[in-house]
Protein backbone atom coordinates (compact mmCIF):
# COMPACT_ATOMS: atom_id res chain seq x y z
CA UNK A 1 0.00 0.00 0.00
CA UNK A 2 1.00 3.36 -0.73
CA UNK A 3 2.74 5.76 1.83
CA UNK A 4 0.87 9.50 2.63
CA UNK A 5 1.23 13.28 3.43
CA UNK A 6 0.49 16.87 4.41
CA UNK A 7 1.41 19.39 2.76
CA UNK A 8 1.03 23.17 3.69
CA UNK A 9 0.00 26.10 1.70
CA UNK A 10 2.37 28.03 -0.97
CA UNK A 11 4.09 31.09 -0.20
CA UNK A 12 2.64 34.51 -0.51
CA UNK A 13 1.91 36.24 -4.12
CA UNK A 14 1.04 32.43 -5.42
CA UNK A 15 -2.94 32.47 -6.36
CA UNK A 16 -4.14 29.29 -4.66
CA UNK A 17 -7.80 28.04 -4.92
CA UNK A 18 -10.30 27.04 -2.78
CA UNK A 19 -12.23 24.52 -2.29
CA UNK A 20 -15.57 24.68 -0.61
CA UNK A 21 -16.80 20.67 0.48
CA UNK A 22 -20.07 20.27 1.05
CA UNK A 23 -22.21 16.95 1.15
CA UNK A 24 -23.91 17.59 -2.03
CA UNK A 25 -20.10 17.77 -3.45
CA UNK A 26 -21.38 19.53 -6.93
CA UNK A 27 -18.60 21.52 -7.59
CA UNK A 28 -14.98 21.57 -6.36
CA UNK A 29 -12.68 23.98 -8.30
CA UNK A 30 -9.13 25.56 -7.82
CA UNK A 31 -7.29 27.46 -9.69
CA UNK A 32 -3.67 26.47 -11.06
CA UNK A 33 -1.26 29.21 -11.05
CA UNK A 34 1.62 27.71 -12.52
CA UNK A 35 2.37 28.21 -16.43
CA UNK A 36 2.86 25.50 -19.45
CA UNK A 37 5.63 25.69 -19.08
CA UNK A 38 21.15 2.73 -24.07
CA UNK A 39 21.88 1.91 -24.15
CA UNK A 40 21.69 0.24 -27.03
CA UNK A 41 22.80 -3.03 -28.24
CA UNK A 42 24.84 -3.41 -31.60
CA UNK A 43 23.04 -6.67 -33.09
CA UNK A 44 21.54 -8.73 -30.61
CA UNK A 45 17.75 -7.71 -30.42
CA UNK A 46 16.17 -10.21 -27.85
CA UNK A 47 15.38 -9.08 -24.36
CA UNK A 48 15.18 -12.84 -23.18
CA UNK A 49 18.65 -13.55 -23.04
CA UNK A 50 22.19 -12.79 -23.68
CA UNK A 51 24.47 -14.02 -26.14
CA UNK A 52 27.36 -14.83 -24.10
CA UNK A 53 29.50 -13.71 -26.65
CA UNK A 54 31.43 -11.22 -25.09
CA UNK A 55 31.12 -8.67 -28.48
CA UNK A 56 29.07 -5.85 -26.07
CA UNK A 57 26.12 -6.34 -28.16
CA UNK A 58 24.01 -7.81 -24.96
CA UNK A 59 20.94 -6.28 -24.62
CA UNK A 60 19.21 -8.44 -22.05
CA UNK A 61 17.97 -6.82 -18.52
CA UNK A 62 17.93 -10.23 -17.09
CA UNK A 63 21.07 -12.30 -16.60
CA UNK A 64 24.26 -10.87 -17.58
CA UNK A 65 27.00 -12.70 -19.53
CA UNK A 66 29.98 -11.85 -16.96
CA UNK A 67 32.56 -10.77 -19.52
CA UNK A 68 32.39 -7.41 -17.30
CA UNK A 69 31.17 -5.44 -20.63
CA UNK A 70 29.75 -2.34 -20.85
CA UNK A 71 26.29 -3.77 -21.30
CA UNK A 72 26.11 -6.39 -17.96
CA UNK A 73 23.39 -5.13 -16.38
CA UNK A 74 23.11 -4.93 -12.72
CA UNK A 75 21.07 -3.67 -9.92
CA UNK A 76 23.29 -1.27 -7.96
CA UNK A 77 22.75 0.81 -4.50
CA UNK A 78 23.42 4.13 -4.62
CA UNK A 79 25.27 5.78 -1.85
CA UNK A 80 24.33 8.95 0.29
CA UNK A 81 21.86 10.17 3.39
CA UNK A 82 18.41 10.02 1.22
CA UNK A 83 14.69 10.56 3.19
CA UNK A 84 12.44 8.02 2.81
CA UNK A 85 11.54 7.87 -1.14
CA UNK A 86 7.45 6.79 -2.27
CA UNK A 87 7.93 7.58 -5.70
CA UNK A 88 10.32 8.16 -8.79
CA UNK A 89 9.77 9.83 -12.34
CA UNK A 90 12.07 12.01 -14.80
CA UNK A 91 13.37 12.85 -18.00
CA UNK A 92 16.28 11.50 -18.39
CA UNK A 93 19.17 10.06 -16.88
CA UNK A 94 20.47 13.19 -15.94
CA UNK A 95 17.13 14.24 -14.81
CA UNK A 96 15.39 12.34 -12.27
CA UNK A 97 12.68 13.36 -9.46
CA UNK A 98 12.38 11.50 -6.49
CA UNK A 99 9.60 12.16 -3.60
CA UNK A 100 8.40 11.07 -0.11
CA UNK A 101 9.72 12.46 2.74
CA UNK A 102 11.29 15.51 0.90
CA UNK A 103 12.17 16.03 -2.68
CA UNK A 104 15.42 15.32 -4.85
CA UNK A 105 16.84 15.69 -7.97
CA UNK A 106 19.41 13.55 -9.87
CA UNK A 107 21.47 15.36 -12.57
CA UNK A 108 23.21 12.52 -14.03
CA UNK A 109 26.08 12.86 -11.62
CA UNK A 110 24.63 13.66 -7.76
CA UNK A 111 21.28 13.76 -6.08
CA UNK A 112 20.95 17.21 -4.42
CA UNK A 113 17.79 17.86 -1.93
CA UNK A 114 15.55 20.70 -3.32
CA UNK A 115 14.09 23.58 -1.52
CA UNK A 116 9.77 22.16 -1.03
CA UNK A 117 7.20 24.32 1.72
CA UNK A 118 5.54 21.31 3.22
CA UNK A 119 6.13 18.99 6.20
CA UNK A 120 4.73 15.97 5.19
CA UNK A 121 5.17 13.13 2.97
CA UNK A 122 4.66 12.87 -0.62
CA UNK A 123 3.06 10.25 -2.39
CA UNK A 124 3.64 10.36 -6.08
CA UNK A 125 5.41 12.64 -8.89
CA UNK A 126 4.93 13.30 -12.33
CA UNK A 127 5.64 15.94 -14.91
CA UNK A 128 5.35 16.51 -18.77
CA UNK A 129 9.02 18.31 -19.14
CA UNK A 130 11.60 19.30 -16.39
CA UNK A 131 10.01 22.34 -16.07
CA UNK A 132 6.67 21.26 -14.92
CA UNK A 133 6.44 18.46 -13.00
CA UNK A 134 3.69 17.94 -10.26
CA UNK A 135 4.00 15.78 -6.99
CA UNK A 136 1.22 15.08 -4.47
CA UNK A 137 0.66 14.07 -1.36
CA UNK A 138 -1.32 14.27 2.26
CA UNK A 139 -1.69 11.49 5.36
CA UNK A 140 -5.23 10.49 5.80
CA UNK A 141 -4.39 10.87 10.10
CA UNK A 142 -3.44 14.39 9.32
CA UNK A 143 -6.63 15.07 7.11
CA UNK A 144 -4.77 17.06 4.83
CA UNK A 145 -3.05 16.75 1.41
CA UNK A 146 -2.21 18.74 -1.63
CA UNK A 147 -0.51 19.02 -5.14
CA UNK A 148 2.84 20.96 -5.93
CA UNK A 149 4.18 22.06 -8.61
CA UNK A 150 8.09 22.58 -10.04
CA UNK A 151 8.49 25.20 -13.19
CA UNK A 152 12.10 24.28 -13.01
CA UNK A 153 12.96 27.26 -10.53
CA UNK A 154 10.77 26.61 -7.79
CA UNK A 155 8.52 24.12 -6.08
CA UNK A 156 4.95 25.77 -5.13
CA UNK A 157 2.19 23.86 -3.25
CA UNK A 158 -0.80 25.05 -5.45
CA UNK A 159 -3.50 24.65 -2.36
CA UNK A 160 -4.02 21.93 -0.37
CA UNK A 161 -7.52 19.97 0.81
CA UNK A 162 -8.67 18.20 3.95
CA UNK A 163 -7.79 14.91 2.47
CA UNK A 164 -4.92 12.77 1.00
CA UNK A 165 -3.66 12.74 -2.81
CA UNK A 166 -2.27 9.15 -3.33
CA UNK A 167 -1.28 9.26 -7.49
CA UNK A 168 -1.03 11.29 -10.55
CA UNK A 169 -0.64 10.85 -14.04
CA UNK A 170 -1.32 13.14 -17.08
CA UNK A 171 -1.48 12.90 -21.20
CA UNK A 172 -0.13 16.46 -21.42
CA UNK A 173 -0.06 19.76 -19.49
CA UNK A 174 -3.04 20.38 -20.30
CA UNK A 175 -4.84 16.78 -19.40
CA UNK A 176 -3.78 16.00 -15.77
CA UNK A 177 -5.65 13.67 -13.34
CA UNK A 178 -4.80 13.52 -9.25
CA UNK A 179 -6.74 10.94 -7.18
CA UNK A 180 -7.14 11.27 -3.45
CA UNK A 181 -9.25 9.52 -0.61
CA UNK A 182 -10.56 11.20 2.62
CA UNK A 183 -9.57 7.64 3.69
CA UNK A 184 -10.41 6.09 7.77
CA UNK A 185 -13.71 4.77 9.46
CA UNK A 186 -16.61 5.49 7.58
CA UNK A 187 -15.24 8.16 5.08
CA UNK A 188 -13.34 6.38 2.83
CA UNK A 189 -13.77 7.72 -0.85
CA UNK A 190 -12.24 8.53 -4.19
CA UNK A 191 -11.99 11.74 -5.73
CA UNK A 192 -10.52 12.15 -8.73
CA UNK A 193 -9.56 15.77 -10.06
CA UNK A 194 -8.74 17.10 -13.74
CA UNK A 195 -6.39 19.61 -14.53
CA UNK A 196 -7.37 21.45 -17.48
CA UNK A 197 -4.71 23.48 -18.47
CA UNK A 198 -5.89 26.13 -16.25
CA UNK A 199 -7.68 25.09 -13.25
CA UNK A 200 -8.49 21.46 -11.25
CA UNK A 201 -11.69 20.58 -10.98
CA UNK A 202 -13.25 17.59 -9.54
CA UNK A 203 -14.81 14.93 -12.01
CA UNK A 204 -15.00 11.92 -10.05
CA UNK A 205 -16.14 10.83 -6.08
CA UNK A 206 -17.85 7.85 -4.79
CA UNK A 207 -17.99 6.85 -1.28
CA UNK A 208 -17.58 3.20 -1.65
CA UNK A 209 -13.42 2.73 -2.11
CA UNK A 210 -9.96 4.30 -1.37
CA UNK A 211 -7.95 4.27 -4.12
CA UNK A 212 -4.17 3.30 -4.03
CA UNK A 213 -2.46 4.33 -7.61
CA UNK A 214 -3.20 6.32 -10.74
CA UNK A 215 -2.27 5.54 -14.26
CA UNK A 216 -3.57 6.25 -18.24
CA UNK A 217 -2.75 4.69 -21.47
CA UNK A 218 -3.63 7.78 -23.14
CA UNK A 219 -6.05 10.55 -22.19
CA UNK A 220 -9.09 8.62 -22.87
CA UNK A 221 -8.30 5.61 -21.26
CA UNK A 222 -6.90 5.73 -17.37
CA UNK A 223 -6.75 3.22 -14.58
CA UNK A 224 -7.38 3.65 -10.84
CA UNK A 225 -6.71 0.91 -8.46
CA UNK A 226 -8.70 0.87 -5.21
CA UNK A 227 -8.60 -1.31 -1.39
CA UNK A 228 -11.42 -2.99 -2.65
CA UNK A 229 -9.56 -4.55 -4.79
CA UNK A 230 -11.07 -3.30 -8.01
CA UNK A 231 -9.90 -1.51 -11.18
CA UNK A 232 -12.17 1.86 -11.98
CA UNK A 233 -11.40 2.73 -15.76
CA UNK A 234 -12.36 5.87 -17.47
CA UNK A 235 -11.13 9.64 -18.20
CA UNK A 236 -13.34 12.84 -17.93
CA UNK A 237 -16.50 12.96 -16.12
CA UNK A 238 -16.96 8.61 -17.11
CA UNK A 239 -15.35 6.11 -14.89
CA UNK A 240 -16.71 2.53 -14.00
CA UNK A 241 -15.26 -0.78 -12.32
CA UNK A 242 -13.86 -2.06 -14.88
CA UNK A 243 -12.62 -5.24 -13.49
CA UNK A 244 -12.53 -6.96 -9.43
CA UNK A 245 -12.74 -7.97 -7.24
CA UNK A 246 -9.19 -9.83 -7.23
CA UNK A 247 -7.08 -11.32 -4.29
CA UNK A 248 -4.93 -8.20 -3.77
CA UNK A 249 -5.51 -4.41 -3.41
CA UNK A 250 -4.66 -2.85 -6.85
CA UNK A 251 -1.56 -0.74 -5.97
CA UNK A 252 0.50 0.55 -9.16
CA UNK A 253 -0.46 0.34 -12.81
CA UNK A 254 1.61 0.33 -16.40
CA UNK A 255 1.10 -0.49 -19.51
CA UNK A 256 2.74 -0.42 -22.76
CA UNK A 257 -0.47 -0.04 -24.59
CA UNK A 258 -4.02 -0.05 -23.82
CA UNK A 259 -4.06 -3.84 -24.94
CA UNK A 260 -0.93 -4.64 -22.60
CA UNK A 261 -1.96 -3.31 -19.35
CA UNK A 262 -0.20 -4.52 -16.26
CA UNK A 263 -1.18 -4.17 -12.29
CA UNK A 264 0.34 -5.28 -9.28
CA UNK A 265 -1.04 -5.87 -6.13
CA UNK A 266 -1.13 -7.55 -2.74
CA UNK A 267 -2.68 -8.66 0.54
CA UNK A 268 -0.66 -8.69 3.63
CA UNK A 269 -3.55 -10.50 5.67
CA UNK A 270 -3.39 -13.67 3.69
CA UNK A 271 0.19 -13.14 2.34
CA UNK A 272 -0.69 -13.14 -1.22
CA UNK A 273 0.31 -10.94 -4.60
CA UNK A 274 -1.44 -9.86 -7.79
CA UNK A 275 0.09 -9.23 -11.43
CA UNK A 276 -2.68 -8.33 -13.22
CA UNK A 277 -2.95 -8.48 -16.73
CA UNK A 278 -5.26 -6.78 -19.40
CA UNK A 279 -4.82 -7.53 -22.97
CA UNK A 280 -7.29 -5.64 -24.68
CA UNK A 281 -10.45 -8.38 -23.61
CA UNK A 282 -10.32 -9.52 -20.27
CA UNK A 283 -7.90 -9.23 -17.25
CA UNK A 284 -6.18 -12.16 -16.08
CA UNK A 285 -4.50 -12.21 -12.45
CA UNK A 286 -1.68 -14.86 -11.40
CA UNK A 287 0.40 -15.27 -8.04
CA UNK A 288 4.12 -15.23 -7.95
CA UNK A 289 5.15 -18.77 -5.74
CA UNK A 290 6.38 -16.04 -2.66
CA UNK A 291 4.92 -13.41 -1.07
CA UNK A 292 6.64 -10.29 -2.10
CA UNK A 293 4.10 -7.52 -1.28
CA UNK A 294 3.99 -5.97 -4.87
CA UNK A 295 3.80 -2.73 -4.48
CA UNK A 296 4.67 -0.97 -7.81
CA UNK A 297 5.17 -1.83 -11.59
CA UNK A 298 7.63 -0.14 -14.15
CA UNK A 299 8.58 -1.22 -18.06
CA UNK A 300 10.69 -0.06 -20.75
CA UNK A 301 8.44 -2.34 -23.53
CA UNK A 302 6.37 -4.55 -23.43
CA UNK A 303 9.28 -7.85 -23.08
CA UNK A 304 10.77 -5.47 -20.13
CA UNK A 305 8.95 -5.04 -17.21
CA UNK A 306 10.15 -4.55 -13.65
CA UNK A 307 7.71 -5.44 -10.78
CA UNK A 308 9.28 -4.85 -7.18
CA UNK A 309 7.78 -4.91 -3.48
CA UNK A 310 8.26 -4.94 -0.09
CA UNK A 311 7.74 -6.97 3.02
CA UNK A 312 8.42 -4.51 6.19
CA UNK A 313 10.42 -6.84 8.90
CA UNK A 314 10.63 -9.78 7.18
CA UNK A 315 12.88 -10.34 3.77
CA UNK A 316 12.74 -6.64 2.85
CA UNK A 317 11.94 -6.34 -0.81
CA UNK A 318 11.94 -7.96 -4.29
CA UNK A 319 12.30 -7.09 -7.81
CA UNK A 320 11.08 -9.17 -10.43
CA UNK A 321 11.54 -9.10 -14.26
CA UNK A 322 9.36 -9.88 -17.18
CA UNK A 323 10.76 -10.79 -20.55
CA UNK A 324 7.78 -10.63 -22.71
CA UNK A 325 6.76 -14.56 -22.37
CA UNK A 326 7.90 -15.39 -18.16
CA UNK A 327 8.75 -13.66 -14.79
CA UNK A 328 12.13 -14.58 -12.79
CA UNK A 329 13.15 -13.15 -9.70
CA UNK A 330 16.07 -10.45 -10.08
CA UNK A 331 19.39 -11.07 -8.14
CA UNK A 332 21.31 -8.49 -6.41
CA UNK A 333 21.61 -9.21 -2.61
CA UNK A 334 18.75 -7.65 0.02
CA UNK A 335 17.08 -5.55 -1.78
CA UNK A 336 15.42 -2.51 0.34
CA UNK A 337 11.36 -1.82 0.40
CA UNK A 338 11.06 -0.58 -3.02
CA UNK A 339 8.06 1.82 -3.25
CA UNK A 340 8.56 3.27 -6.86
CA UNK A 341 10.47 2.56 -10.22
CA UNK A 342 11.13 4.68 -12.83
CA UNK A 343 13.68 4.31 -16.57
CA UNK A 344 14.93 6.24 -19.05
CA UNK A 345 15.21 2.93 -20.65
CA UNK A 346 16.27 -0.55 -20.26
CA UNK A 347 19.57 -0.08 -19.20
CA UNK A 348 19.10 3.14 -16.86
CA UNK A 349 16.18 2.22 -14.67
CA UNK A 350 16.09 3.84 -10.80
CA UNK A 351 14.20 1.97 -7.79
CA UNK A 352 13.46 4.30 -4.61
CA UNK A 353 12.24 2.78 -1.17
CA UNK A 354 13.08 2.43 2.53
CA UNK A 355 15.86 0.50 3.69
CA UNK A 356 15.44 -1.21 7.46
CA UNK A 357 16.48 1.84 9.70
CA UNK A 358 13.28 3.63 7.89
CA UNK A 359 16.08 5.85 5.32
CA UNK A 360 15.24 6.37 2.14
CA UNK A 361 17.16 3.99 -0.43
CA UNK A 362 17.67 4.21 -4.22
CA UNK A 363 19.04 1.52 -6.67
CA UNK A 364 19.92 1.88 -10.14
CA UNK A 365 19.81 -0.45 -12.98
CA UNK A 366 22.34 -0.83 -15.77
CA UNK A 367 25.71 -1.73 -16.71
CA UNK A 368 28.25 -1.61 -13.52
CA UNK A 369 30.43 0.95 -11.97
Amino acid sequence: MKYFARLIPGSAGVPTGNFLLALALLALVFACACAPHHHASDDDSSPTADDDDNDNDDSSPGDDDDDNDDNDFAWTPVTGEFPSLTGVWGTAHNDVFAVGDGIIHYDGVVWRSMSVQFDKRLNAIWGTSSSNVFAVGGMPEQEAGGILHYDGLSWTVLDTLPFPFVGIWGASFTDIYAVGSAAGGNTDSVWIFRFDGSGWSLVYYSFADVPLSIWGANAADLYVGTESRYILRGSGLFWKRAAGPFSCYVNGFWGASSSDVFAVGDNINDRTDCIIHYDGLSWTATQPDEFLGLTTVWGSSAADVFVSGCQPNESGGAMIHYDGSSWSTMTGGRFPCLNGIWGSGPGDVFAVGVDDSGAGAILHYGPPD
